[in-house]
């Protein structure tokens, strides 16, 4: 199985394990965010789209290197001006950094247009950041 395919594994792996309907593995260079990897959706995201990283909720977690996430970004009122919230209502959100050999290469996050029904438990904060170890390895090692 090719570094995509895998990717595509861990993707679904993660949406079906959070409940969540969208997973994208992104490369961030600046403020370019480039989606490496998504699973089918029907918000148009593709694989190879570029967006601002200003542009995304992964901007807090490359600027604070850590896991972020929001159960309802409807009840942020802070959020609710976000261009991610107004572009494509995405309401759910957990996002983390992948980093290879003490790089910061992008993010693995899943989100979805409805909110959570209730708050992430530290095990899927867990599970999530060891499938980003995993997508890490996978990407890293396509760039060496």
């Amino acid at each position: 199985m090719n570094s995509n395919a895998r990717l595509n594994d861990l993707l679904d792996s993660g949406c079906r394990s959070l409940g969540l309907d969208i997973g994208i593995i992104s490369k961030v260079e600046g403020d370019a965010y480039t989606v490496l990897a998504c699973t089918d959706n029907r918000l148009g995201i593709k694989d190879g789209h570029i967006f601002e990283l200003s542009q995304t909720y992964c901007c807090d977690v490359i600027a604070e290197n850590h896991t972020k996430y929001y159960d309802d970004v409807a009840n942020i009122t802070e959020m609710l001006k976000h261009p991610c919230y107004l572009n494509y209502q995405l309401r759910a959100y957990i996002g983390t950094p992948i980093a290879f050999e003490g790089k910061t290469l992008g993010t693995l996050n899943y989100s979805s247009t409805t909110p959570r029904k209730h708050p992430y438990s530290k095990s899927e904060i867990e599970y999530l950041e060891s499938l980003a170890i995993q997508a890490a390895q996978l990407i890293g090692c396509d760039q060496t």
